[in-house]
């Protein structure tokens, strides 16, 4: 039920933690409502058909992941919609920023794939003074660089209060 308040009040794209509850979300949104929903989860083994058939949105956070999600695509033979996760100092889930870097600098390293977001997770939102949110803004600042054409996600909920340089493309809300 929340998720269709939330579509009649303008929202188009989602977030969830698990494909369980992508999957759960897109049934209750319900065919008429082609909402965007990415599974932070990424692509775990064996969740490319369920991805597929519930129309989720992995956001990759291992090099391993994108990997695995490009040789699902190579087999359902057509692009699949993903988001990059990348780790720029919460030090607890994505790619490094070494990593995207080499990724965005290396011929078919999304082949298959669409990246159509680049994200990240602040690690000090609550304490808008912590120097790492600063460091963290600028990491985001330089990866978002390599992938123009992706929208970009640096904020969850207590982001939004560090200011509009949090804010970039969307936000994600949750609390």
């Amino acid at each position: 039920p929340l998720g269709r308040r939330l579509w009649d009040e303008g929202a188009r794209t989602f977030f969830v933690a698990r494909l369980a509850e992508g999957e759960a979300l897109r049934l209750e949104l319900g065919a008429g409502r082609r909402a965007t929903i990415v599974v932070l989860d990424g692509f775990t083994p064996g969740a490319g058909p369920r991805l597929e058939a519930a129309g989720l949105v992995p956001a990759l956070f291992s090099v391993a992941q994108l990997s695995a999600a490009q040789a699902f695509a190579a087999q359902r033979g057509s692009p699949l919609p993903c988001a990059l996760h990348v780790d720029t100092g919460m030090n607890r889930q994505g790619v490094t920023v070494a990593e995207a870097m080499a990724l965005a600098q290396a011929p078919g390293a999304f082949a298959g794939l669409d990246l159509g977001l680049v994200m990240s997770h602040l690690g000090s939102a609550t304490e808008p003074a912590h120097p790492r949110n600063a460091a963290q803004l600028e990491a985001f600042r330089r990866v978002r660089a390599l992938f123009p054409e992706a929208r970009a996600s640096l904020s969850a909920s207590a982001g939004l209060f560090l200011g509009p340089d949090f804010r970039f493309d969307m936000v994600r809300p949750g609390v």
